[in-house]
């Protein structure tokens, strides 16, 4: 699916690729033999495959790393792209594409394309407490608690010996992730324990709420900047983690803090979330309350 035409965080400054071009000779100048790889999610915008087959970049698909990649597959996977000078014109068009979806990261590593290739395919579908799991690092949205939640054996599985990993924030700026202490050699199998799934799936709830608000009431998204409402749907769920409120109430709550950011601090609102709290009212029986103390 092409979510393209929706942004989902910060929309690219101008210029921004110019001043990403000087980064890449920066870096490479900084570290002499890296070089500099771009990590897409291709998930993201189906034109960035056929932009990456026209301007015939050199890449690698993590889903697929056999010799003969299926195509369909290919379409929609976390991709890596040398940023080399010599065909700044063509990656520069590329990644242009990526305007407004957290959908980029920049390694600067001593490995090359087939060996960083080799390190992260194994992170792409990730033993889950268990069960197998599609594991969406390549979103710059679940990145750093991704990277937060490592133990220090995965993290330098993970980056081995990048010398940066930087990623596009919800504001659309260039954040860099913490490096490990060590680099370690590639996992053969990720395994995640139930803690670090427990991290992974809190971390995304704001983001799934604000999808289906997206859906189901645009008009009230449209008035924050996507980094703004992410950061108040966060505070949001903080909130009804407090108040008890649980299961799809947290999507409705997070609507009426989205409406009103200083809900929980009207004094005709403190005695209806004390009950709450105390659990001698649900929210279904309050909510109605709220919506019309949030017009008024």
């Amino acid at each position: 699916m092409d979510i393209t035409n929706s942004k989902i965080i910060g929309e690219h400054a101008p210029h921004w690729l110019d001043h990403l071009e000087k980064q890449v000779e920066s870096d490479t100048e900084r570290w002499p033999g890296t070089q500099v790889i771009a990590l897409l999610d291709c998930a993201f915008s189906e034109h960035c495959y056929p932009a990456i087959r026209k301007y015939r970049l050199p890449f690698r698909s993590l889903y697929d790393l056999s010799d003969r990649p299926y195509e369909a597959l290919q379409a929609v996977s976390p991709t890596l792209i040398p940023l080399d000078l010599e065909t700044a014109h063509a990656w520069r068009e590329l990644l242009a594409l990526t305007n407004g979806l957290p959908m980029l990261s920049i390694i600067v590593t001593h490995e090359s394309l087939d060996e960083l290739a080799l390190r992260l395919h194994p992170w792409c579908i990730v033993d889950a407490d268990g069960q197998s799991f599609v594991f969406r690092f390549p979103d710059t949205r679940r990145l750093p608690a991704i990277v937060e939640m490592l133990a220090p054996e995965q993290h330098g599985s993970f980056f081995g010996p990048a010398q940066a990993w930087r990623y596009r924030t919800r504001f659309a700026q260039w954040a860099d992730l913490p490096l490990p202490s060590l680099s370690c050699p590639p996992l053969e199998r990720v395994r995640l324990d139930e803690k670090q799934c427990a991290h992974v799936i809190k971390d995304s709830e704001a983001d799934e709420i604000i999808a289906d608000l997206n859906l189901n009431d645009p008009a009230l998204m449209r008035r924050y900047h996507p980094a703004d409402a992410h950061e108040l749907i966060a505070f949001g769920l903080q909130r009804a983690d407090h108040y008890g409120i649980a299961d799809a109430d947290r999507t409705q709550w997070c609507s009426l803090i989205l409406q009103q950011p200083k809900l929980d601090q009207l004094p005709a609102c403190a005695p209806l979330l004390a009950s709450l709290a105390t659990k001698e009212r649900r929210f279904a029986d309050i909510e109605s309350t709220l919506s019309a103390l949030v017009q008024t």
